[in-house]
């Protein structure tokens, strides 16, 4: 199941569909001429032309993806030699190979060894910054807490959590009429009332 997730996922991010999702509605659709070249009248309003395309050859999908910059009016070609990935100066956006051995083909075996070096990596840096952390100032022994007398809806990273009366969170500060409590190590606003806080 995640195996199907993470291939559909990396596919969906080699079709560069996060970079045209945003993008207006298409001004044209047009095809190929015999040299494999595109040809596109752009309105005097347009300043960068945004383009995709697939080819099958055999059993592989190629895909080409322009961003160029237009100083209206013109009229563009799109060829190999402004690509994204060709490094022109008149494409907007330039795109590369993941890994760091030019021209390497990424594969899933690339990819995971790559995400297990950056896994590795981010472990050793965070065990590097815990060693490295100065001693904590002296603190209260037990911190302040306060505990809530009717139901709280606190908005998290991943949506909203209702907390229930009764639950005890770590107190930080009071502002106005609302009480800064920590919830899962961020900082959240909950009003006076809803706590047995004085």
């Amino acid at each position: 199941m995640i195996a199907s997730r993470i291939s559909w996922r990396k596919q969906y991010l080699a079709s560069a569909a996060p970079f045209f999702k945003s993008l207006p509605k298409p001004i044209g659709i047009i095809k190929t001429d015999a040299d494999g070249k595109f040809k596109l009248d752009v309105p005097s309003d347009k300043i960068v032309l945004a383009a995709t395309a697939t080819r099958k050859v055999l059993d592989e999908q190629e895909n080409y993806f322009w961003a160029i910059n237009v100083k209206p009016p013109a009229n563009v070609t799109l060829s190999n030699d402004n690509l994204t990935d060709a490094a022109s100066a008149e494409s907007a956006l330039q795109t590369g190979p993941l890994s760091e051995t030019a021209g390497e083909k990424d594969s899933t075996k690339t990819l995971s060894s790559e995400l297990e070096q950056l896994i590795a990596a981010a472990s050793k840096l965070a065990s590097d910054l815990k060693s490295n952390t100065p001693p904590a100032a002296t603190q209260p022994q037990s911190p302040q807490s306060v505990t809530l007398t009717q139901p709280v809806v606190l908005q998290i990273e991943y949506g909203s959590v209702t907390l229930p009366a009764g639950t005890k969170l770590q107190f930080v500060s009071r502002e106005a009429a609302n009480v800064r409590v920590r919830y899962m190590g961020a900082d959240q606003l909950i009003p006076i009332s809803s706590t047995d806080f004085k």
